[in-house]
Order: structure tokens, then C-alpha cells, then sequence
């Protein structure tokens, strides 16, 4: 059942309790949570194991815009190149989402359950929606100590927890020469949060 922009406006933002994905072709389908949110993934095979990447979210990506960005993607496939390239065309392209969706797929869901869960319900659920178009490797400072401020006002013991993690996550997408550099390594662990000192 191929996707179109009719359905999906009809299913985008309202509560949703259809199937979970919906495929339109080509590797081409479409994530739906409960609460309405859309993402465009690309399926395909690599050294014999699946892989799914997120494309875009409906409406910021629209579905002529996916299928363009998937047939692309598949060229690249067919020329015996990673897709998940694609995204890394340009230094510091990748959004935060983008590094955590490849953090968490090739680190975070080998590790641990109780360690799995602990990155799941701070650092990934958290920071999944922040800066959603800009390059992570264009974010300003200021950005990064407003947000940060925000979390510390709400619960600054969580707010150094999620820095932490978030910073290995950064450090790890760094190493693996995913983006060039990110501004929130600048910020350091000990300004932010206070310390839990009671217990």
C-alpha cells in the first residue's frame, strides 16, 4: 500500500493507531508512532544484515522529497556504496538526530540492557527532537548553554547526566569521523547540574 500525501496529512499529528509502518516502494516506508509523528525510512541490506535510516520527518521532509532522497540513496546502493553515506556528504551535514540514530544502531543497542535503557530514557529521548535541521556541527555555544540552562531549571541532577552522555555520544560520532567537531564539547561536565550530594 504505496504512501501519499493525503494519508499522510490525514495521520500526521492526530492520534494513530493503525499499523506501525506503512511501505511505499523502493526501501521507501514510513514510521508512525501513536502520537502521529511520521519519520521516512530507507530499508536495505548491508554485509548481510538490515539496516534502516531515518530520511526525514513528515511534514519538514515531504514525500516527493523522500522518494527523491531514497532513489538516490539506492543509486548509491546499486554502485556497491553504504547509503548510509548519503548523509555524510558534506563535513558536519548530520543532525544530532542523524548522530544518535547512528550511535545508538552500530553502539548503544550492543551494549547492556539496564545501560541500553539508562542512554534510551535520558540522553536519546531527550535530545532526539532538540536542533532538528542544523548540522550538529553548526550549533553556536549559546545554543548548547541555553538548552542546558533549560534542563538545569528542570532537573539539574538529569542535566548533567544527560551532558555526560550526550558528550560520549558526540565523541563517539567525532572518532568515527561522522561530523569534525560539535561546540558542546566545550561545555564542561562540572558547570553543569550540581552534584547529587544527598544522597
Amino acid at each position: 500500500m504505496a504512501l501519499s500525501d493525503t494519508k499522510l496529512r490525514n495521520i500526521s499529528g492526530k492520534p494513530y493507531s493503525g499499523a506501525p509502518e506503512i511501505t511505499d516502494g523502493d526501501g521507501l516506508s514510513a514510521r508512525i508512532t501513536p502520537a502521529g509523528t511520521i519519520a521516512f525510512q530507507y530499508r536495505y541490506r548491508w554485509d548481510g544484515k538490515p539496516v534502516r535510516i531515518t530520511v526525514g520527518r513528515y511534514p519538514a521532509t515531504s514525500l516527493k522529497d523522500a522518494r527523491v532522497i531514497v532513489g538516490e540513496m539506492r543509486a548509491l546502493y546499486m554502485k556497491g556504496l553504504n547509503p548510509k553515506n548519503y548523509f555524510a556528504r558534506e563535513d558536519g551535514e548530520l543532525t544530532l538526530k542523524d548522530c544518535l540514530d547512528q550511535w545508538w544502531d552500530k553502539y548503544a543497542s550492543k551494549l547492556k540492557p539496564n545501560t541500553m535503557t539508562l542512554y534510551k530514557s535520558v540522553v536519546y529521548n531527550t535530545m532526539y527532537t532538540q536542533f532538528p535541521d542544523a548540522p550538529v556541527a553548526n550549533i553556536p555555544i549559546s545554543s548548547w548553554v541555553r538548552f542546558f540552562d533549560k534542563q538545569e531549571e528542570y532537573n539539574d541532577k538529569k542535566a548533567r547526566v544527560l551532558l555526560v552522555q550526550l558528550r560520549s555520544v558526540i565523541n563517539w560520532c567525532i572518532s568515527r569521523q561522522l561530523i569534525p567537531s560539535c561546540e558542546v564539547m566545550k561545555l564542561s561536565v562540572k558547570n553543569i547540574g550540581k552534584m547529587n550530594r544527598h544522597g
